[in-house]
């Protein structure tokens, strides 16, 4: 089975926030083995692995300006 990996950046957002959309993406059914999350400075980071190629989860909860420098990028040098 192909994995995609992916990783949503949610800055200035409050634990709750982060809750939810944690809560959200782990509903999907494309998600394989769960998320992992770290904190950081301005918020918290989601990693996690899909079944199929799809930036769903990141066109809607993911930092836009992040989103936005990624899609410039080469293939290599997104998600990071």
């Amino acid at each position: 089975m192909q994995r995609f990996y992916n990783t949503v950046d949610l800055d200035k957002v409050d634990f709750d926030t982060f809750r939810r959309i944690y809560h959200k993406i782990d509903r999907c059914p494309n998600l394989l083995n769960g998320l992992e999350w770290r904190p950081t400075q301005k918020g918290y980071h989601l990693i996690f692995h899909c079944a199929i190629k799809c930036d769903l989860c990141r066109f809607v909860f993911d930092d836009a300006k992040r989103y936005a420098i990624d899609l410039g990028r080469e293939k290599c040098k997104q998600n990071v």
